[in-house]
């Protein structure tokens, strides 16, 4: 679903029955949506919420330091090999992919940077340069032969930004109802108590839902936990396959 259409919702919705005009600008409306977009992401771990990065990196010989996207937060998505301990950031060859370990920049800048030979990147951090993001990796890269490293990564924005009305829905359809509300609590506050409270208890209703649909979505199975006997107890656990 496009971003326009969800605000001729929302339009709908909040405009005079008599007049048929809406009393706040579509440009405001967008902003609003772009502030739940990002206000959500922060309130739980989502499947629609990440991005890769791109354009990728290309990697240039002996040069360690990468600017990341404005939006970038502190650090790539966590996940993956079943055990959550990797980052979302990998380095291709061209012909295979690896994870780069993350280190904390006091990690990092322990290291002997200067002296470092060129070689395969397998370490990196990320930092901020006056409020630029930063990707920081070591050694420094070669030239792998001339066609040199492609660095990618999965990650959620620290917050939202649409260019444009065009532009998709993160999430589609699922997430539709969910900012529709959302957008119009921010629309009701101040102005009418009773129409505030209502859509705010729809707004929870929505999260609600969206957060049974991800569940839903995903494979999980119950394993009964055994006790310090190696038999069963009453309790089981939720495992993610």
């Amino acid at each position: 679903m496009k971003v326009d259409l969800l605000l001729d919702e929302i339009e709908q919705s909040i405009q005079n029955r008599t007049t048929r005009s809406v009393a706040i600008d579509r440009d405001d409306l967008l902003q609003m949506v772009e502030r739940s977009l990002s206000d959500l992401a922060v309130e739980g771990e989502w499947d629609w919420d990440k991005i890769w990065l791109a354009p990728m990196i290309q990697t240039a010989t002996g040069n360690r330091h990468y600017p990341l996207p404005e939006h970038f937060p502190e650090n790539f998505t966590r996940g993956g090999q079943d055990t959550g301990q990797e980052f979302m950031c990998k380095l291709s060859d061209g012909t295979n992919e690896s994870f780069l370990i993350h280190k904390s920049p006091e990690q990092y800048f322990t290291q002997n940077i200067t002296g470092g030979n060129n070689g395969t990147p397998a370490f990196y951090t990320v930092r901020r340069d006056a409020g630029t993001p930063l990707l920081s990796i070591f050694p420094p890269p070669d030239n792998n032969g001339g066609s040199h490293y492609t660095i990618l990564g999965l990650y959620t924005p620290s917050y939202w930004k649409l260019e444009s009305q065009d532009d998709p829905l993160p999430g589609g359809a699922s997430l539709r109802p969910f900012l529709r509300e959302a957008v119009l609590q921010k629309w009701y506050l101040g102005r009418n108590a009773v129409q505030y409270a209502e859509h705010k208890r729809s707004t929870s209703d929505q999260l609600g839902l969206l957060r049974y649909r991800q569940a839903k979505s995903r494979r999980i199975r119950m394993i009964p936990r055994l006790s310090e006997t190696g038999t069963h107890n009453d309790y089981s656990q939720m495992q993610r396959r």
